[in-house]
């Protein structure tokens, strides 16, 4: 008689249970007996990323570990790789079967090779997403002739490609997302400019890191999400070979990058533009090379020196400037409308280029001055679908007019990544009021930076779309912050800190010139937050207690926003209720996996403001405010209110912020309490020592060297969770 096999050993319910099972849990069934072990074993590897593998490096020195790697390589279907080198072990592996494939890093010149080898053996490929740039020209035609051949892709992110954008984007079939493309995708249109309205004088800001909005893919927050420094990733020509760069031997050098930089002003640069525009018009010939588009300027004899030298002025910055003109028909077509012909449209009509209308992300990394980030705006019009946009530096003027462009051409825009030098919030305020719904914003300007309430009222008009915010070196008053929190739903990143840096001083917080960027605990447990989704947040907390009197409003309407406060005496119950009610406001979050908190107390000192910074400000503030260690009684032990934090059952990472006192995290209660209710904490990072500051009586003190009790209990209990202890 025929006997059906059990349930689980259909390959589709099997596929369907192990979808929903974390690696714990397929680690479990694994163990059950051999035949479990068979048929689990290879989902054990479906997605292999060695960036949240702390011991992945040592795992794979140990004898066995690499063989291993190698043995299960054919059931691997995403791999994601900081380690970019491990592409060498794996391109002559059984590691045919990846639907997606994520760098990270800078790949060196043989990794680059192994990674273009293992897209070539993975036909069945969905994402290729490259973080960083390939090295040499010999990689990106590799690519750019791989692509066709991957009928199954869908997305494509190729951030930092150098050269031959034109050629990629025309080899990538309408139906494949292209999530980023460049940073450069350049074309130029002055008349077009000059038609746009006027604009402010720009100031030149500083040139900061663009991470992710592809971490968004993976965790939108990974960001995660991965916080990465552009000027990390450009390298010396002294640290690279000749053939870094392809056969051809054209790299600039630094001492001509300079030369070359220094000597030739922004308006001889647009003249230079126009000549040659006009030039490629009249003087093409039907015949020219198609890599001339990549170029820029024409390399036969019609062209100029000073078309020659322009073409240099772009190609050096970074060396990662592409400069296309819309020249795929050099021979004009009889209607008058080829692309580089006269009586036709401007380069830029999308009629003749509708290849790149499939681009979703753009980042105008831009090296010229902010002034000269106008000239590329008009490119703008190619793109209709665009989501993603993130800009440099601009000023206020500029910003004013990106405002614009963006509503006429890119009504989709839901994704701003911004790092400008700001010297006021209403450029931000038009640039959010502008787009239809906003879903994520990154703010990380160089220097602090005050959103004020008009602002962040901007925002929160949004607050149906809004999914994640991640503002860093921003300073928000404590009831903006709370309207945010109490009128987003849909929220599932937040982070806020008064630092440009995110990794926060390690011995003190210093002070910041007012408002400080901390919600205050009254404010906090004012009304109860709706951003019940919320999975990554980073949030400081001021223990300050005062009462609320509303500026405005009468009963039975709705009050005016709450900014006047004063002090009032409070008993001890009275904080301990307080800090409850904080602890029950945080414990609403059930969906958490990562939290990131600082409680302090915030005393307001005079103002010392450099008289540089003075002249910058429209009003110099004469009040600062100092970070110091909190009194509230808020030490994460189960007596001040910890309890109310069981609810975050997928709570994965807690971070403590220099000065928050958790010394109450390392008794043995508490320890018990993380085991039982916080099962998937994998990470316990800036918890104090025992006496630290002075907090705790002697008997709660440990000799040097000796680890606490509920330190000791955990590494029992859970001995994959990492604790980092902030001496």
């Amino acid at each position: 008689m025929y006997k059906s096999p059990p349930i689980y050993e259909i390959p589709l319910i099997l596929q369907l249970i192990c979808s929903t099972l974390y690696a714990k849990d397929i680690t479990n069934c694994v163990l059950v007996c051999k035949t479990w072990h068979d048929l689990f074993s290879p989902y054990m590897w479906r997605n292999l990323d060695d960036q949240y593998e702390l011991d992945f490096k040592e795992w794979t020195s140990l004898e066995g570990g690499l063989e291993r790697l190698l043995l299960n390589a054919q059931h691997i279907r995403k791999l994601a790789l900081f380690d970019s080198r491990l592409a060498l072990i794996l391109q002559g592996s059984r590691c045919t079967h990846l639907t997606r494939l994520r760098i990270r890093e800078q790949m060196p010149r043989m990794a680059a090779n192994a990674v273009m080898a293992l897209i070539e053996r993975n036909p069945k490929l969905e994402e290729i997403l490259l973080d960083q740039p390939l090295n040499a020209e010999r990689d990106e035609t590799r690519l750019i002739q791989t692509i066709p051949k991957l009928h199954r892709l869908k997305k494509i992110s190729v951030d930092m490609l150098w050269h031959a954008i034109k050629q990629l984007l025309e080899s990538i079939p309408d139906s494949v997302e292209v999530v980023a493309c460049g940073p450069y995708v350049v074309d130029y249109d002055q008349e077009w400019l000059e038609d746009q309205d006027d604009h402010d004088a720009p100031v030149d800001g500083e040139q900061d890191d663009f991470d992710a909005l592809h971490d968004g893919s993976d965790s939108h927050n990974d960001s995660g999400d991965s916080d990465e420094d552009d000027d990390d990733d450009s390298m010396d020509d002294s640290e690279m070979d000749d053939d870094e760069y392809g056969s051809d031997g054209d790299a600039f050098d630094d001492d001509e990058i300079e030369e070359l930089a220094n000597s030739m002003p922004p308006e001889q640069l647009i003249q230079m533009m126009n000549g040659a525009l006009d030039e490629a018009e009249t003087g093409s010939e039907a015949g020219s090379d198609e890599d001339e588009d990549m170029g820029g300027d024409s390399d036969d004899s019609s062209g100029s020196d000073d078309s020659d030298m322009y073409d240099g002025e772009l190609a050096f910055k970074d060396e990662k400037v592409v400069e296309y003109k819309d020249t795929d028909d050099s021979t004009p077509r009889k209607d008058g409308k080829g692309s580089g012909g006269k009586g036709g449209p401007g380069p830029l009509d999308l009629s003749d280029d509708t290849k790149r209308g499939n681009l979703t992300g753009l980042y105008l990394d831009l090296v010229l001055g902010s002034d000269d980030m106008l000239q590329f705006l008009p490119m703008l019009r190619r793109f209709p679908n665009l989501q993603h946009f993130g800009v440099p530096h601009a000023s206020g003027g500029n910003l004013e007019v990106l405002s614009r462009v963006l509503r006429r051409h890119c009504p989709n825009v839901d994704s701003l990544s911004l790092t400008q030098r700001w010297t006021s919030d209403t450029a931000l305020e038009r640039l959010v009021q502008d787009r239809r719904q906003l879903k994520q914003i990154k703010i990380r300007p160089p220097i602090s930076f005050e959103i004020r309430t008009n602002a962040a009222m901007a925002l929160a008009e949004h607050a149906q779309h809004l999914e994640r915010i991640d503002m860093f070196g921003v300073r928000m008053a404590s009831d903006d912050i709370q309207t945010i929190l109490t009128t987003c739903p849909n929220l599932l990143s937040f982070r806020l800190s008064p630092y440009s840096d995110p990794k926060e001083p390690e011995h003190t917080f210093g002070s910041v010139v007012g408002p400080s960027g901390s919600l205050t605990f009254f404010n906090m447990v004012l009304t109860p937050w709706v951003c019940t989704k919320l999975k990554f947040l980073s949030i400081r907390l001021s223990d300050y207690l005062g009462s609320v009197e509303p500026t405005g409003g009468e009963s039975g309407e709705e009050a005016a926003p709450i900014k006047d406060t004063k002090a009032v005496e409070l008993t001890d119950q009275d904080r301990k209720g307080m800090v409850e009610k904080v602890y029950h406001q945080l414990g609403r979050l059930h969906e958490l996996e990562m939290l990131e908190i600082g409680v302090f107390h915030e005393e307001v000192m005079e103002a010392e403001v450099d008289e540089e910074d003075a002249e910058t400000m429209a009003a110099a503030p004469e009040e600062e405010i100092q970070f110091l260690p909190s009194e509230s009684g808020m030490d994460f032990s189960l007596a001040s209110g910890l309890d109310h934090l069981k609810t975050l059952k997928h709570l994965q990472c807690l971070r403590l912020l220099v000065n928050t006192d958790s010394s109450a995290l390392s008794r043995l209660p508490e320890a018990k309490w993380i085991a039982q209710h916080w099962k998937r904490l994998q990470y316990l990072d800036g918890v104090s020592a025992p006496a630290w500051g002075g907090i705790g009586s002697e008997e709660d003190t440990v000799g040097k060297g000796e680890n606490p009790a509920g330190y000791e209990y955990l590494k029992t209990k859970m001995p994959d969770l990492v604790i980092r202890e902030r001496v």
